[in-house]
């Protein structure tokens, strides 16, 4: 009697070790390559890429535009869930088939403007798409983007190395550059606000704050530019990538450590992949601003015009300021920008649209 009961237990545990084998990846299937997706609040759609195990979206910019891809139905479109399309990477490279030029578009609606890159360093390519003449011609043409000369960095010696003289807040720090003192704005991270007067100070601030200036205070650094982005911001603060003497990309410490959120301004930078990497997994294992709880007392009410449990929003989403400025203050304004409309952290949405 024993026997059987042994045998049976052994037969039933490997038909569940067969069930196992067996099963698919569910996740992995759920969105397959070349996939076309939406969300249920948004009309916008996406086509879908795999690349060296990332994953990747481009906006389909209007109807015309997809009707012109024979191989697309729009009864094809899958929905999903927000987290599901907040997990791609959106895309805005493109060549046109049978040409070799690399063009970075920017939507605006239902049109966009397309920018030739003449060097592709600091982009990453693995993003591109190929895309038709329709799709193409789309897109105005705007000015030819190219290698920025190393020469508009006056302030900067050669070897970039500084000694931190002060932390500002979790990203933003003054450093000595050839005796002159520089504000410095960390690329492609935000913390929250701890010094604006304008503003209470936010969830996590102190902590990330904390963290930078335990990190950085009178330590030296080395400040690397990308030629993505501008040289300054609009408050003539230095944008740049900070470097550890252990060679630490301290940017993608601050999220990888849950101080700090992935942060665009305007177009893609060098290290936008690896930081949306690393605040997935920051989030995935409730890292410091992630944690359960941490921020639950600063969360903003929900506005019943606009949907402010997520990232849903784009500024090409909206006619005017008035209506952007309407939909961020209604989700919280600065303490809860879910739609990244705040690109400067100022207080005032889509600035694009003023």
């Amino acid at each position: 009697m024993k026997m059987k009961k042994i045998l049976s237990i052994v037969f039933l545990l490997s038909l569940v070790v067969s069930f196992i084998s067996i099963t698919p990846n569910i996740n992995a299937m759920q969105i397959p390559e070349g996939a076309i997706i939406k969300t249920d609040n948004n009309p916008d759609v996406y086509i879908v890429k795999y690349k060296n195990g990332k994953q990747f979206k481009r906006l389909v910019l209007n109807p015309q535009v997809f009707e012109s891809y024979s191989h697309l139905r729009w009864r094809d479109i899958l929905t999903v869930s927000q987290i599901e399309m907040d997990s791609f990477i959106v895309s805005d490279l493109v060549k046109v088939d049978a040409q070799t030029d690399i063009y970075q578009l920017v939507p605006n609606g239902d049109i966009g403007t397309k920018v030739l890159i003449e060097s592709t360093v600091g982009y990453d390519l693995d993003s591109a798409y190929t895309i038709n003449l329709v799709d193409f011609g789309n897109y105005v043409t705007g000015e030819v983007r190219g290698i920025i000369d190393t020469d508009s960095y006056p302030n900067e010696t050669q070897n970039n190395i500084y000694t931190v003289n002060r932390v500002v807040d979790g990203d933003t720090i003054e450093v000595n550059v050839n005796s002159v003192l520089e504000k410095v704005r960390l690329l492609g991270i935000n913390t929250r606000e701890t010094v604006d007067p304008r503003k209470s100070v936010e969830c996590f601030g102190i902590e990330a704050s904390n963290k930078a200036k335990m990190v950085l205070m009178g330590q030296n650094i080395e400040l690397v530019a990308d030629n993505t982005q501008g040289d300054r911001d609009k408050y003539n603060r230095l944008l740049r990538y900070v470097f550890l003497e252990d060679g630490t990309n301290f940017n993608k410490m601050m999220i990888s450590e849950g101080y700090a959120y992935e942060y665009t301004y305007n177009t893609s930078y060098k290290y936008q992949v690896e930081f949306k990497q690393a605040e997935k997994v920051a989030m995935e294992a409730k890292r410091g601003l992630w944690a359960t709880s941490v921020c639950d007392s600063q969360s903003a009410p929900v506005s019943d015009q606009y949907n402010c449990s997520s990232n849903v929003y784009n500024c090409t989403d909206f006619s005017t300021h008035a209506e952007a400025q309407s939909a961020f203050e209604s989700c919280g304004g600065t303490a809860n920008d879910i739609h990244r409309l705040d690109g400067d952290n100022n207080g005032i949405a889509c600035e694009s649209l003023q």
